[in-house]
């Protein structure tokens, strides 16, 4: 079941994704195709839709970007690296103790700190959906 092993980052994303949903741009039709819904299931098209993003809510998996494209060859290697880097926090609880607020000035750019702002215990209250 997602969220499982997670339940409070589930509840935090959800939560992140419906209060600040009015703050996003509407998708341009360049976006939506960079997204390739053909590809993705009915529910993550139906999500891309209303919320801007096909992997939130119940299609939400924590993930880190850590690399740029890894070369073919490479996989285990950095797999590896990367798993030696993180072994003392895999497994472990990591606290949440603020959101960051990124922008992009124009699609494709880097983004940028807007941002930063710290959470008190049970500040977010879930919501219904």
């Amino acid at each position: 079941m997602p969220g499982a092993k997670a339940p409070g980052l589930h509840t935090l994303a959800d939560e992140a994704v419906e209060r600040f949903d009015g703050f996003r741009a509407p998708l341009t039709g360049a976006e939506l195709a960079r997204r390739n819904p053909a590809s993705l299931t009915p529910r993550q098209r139906k999500l891309l839709e209303t919320w801007g993003y096909p992997y939130v809510f119940d299609e939400f998996r924590f993930h880190l970007t850590l690399t740029d494209r890894i070369p073919d060859g490479q996989h285990r290697r950095v797999e590896r690296a990367l798993s030696d880097w993180f072994a003392v926090l895999l497994g472990s609880t990591v606290s949440v103790e603020a959101l960051a607020l990124f922008r992009e000035d124009e699609p494709g750019t880097p983004f940028m700190l807007h941002a930063t702002h710290h959470l008190k215990p049970g500040s977010l209250e879930p919501a219904c959906r």
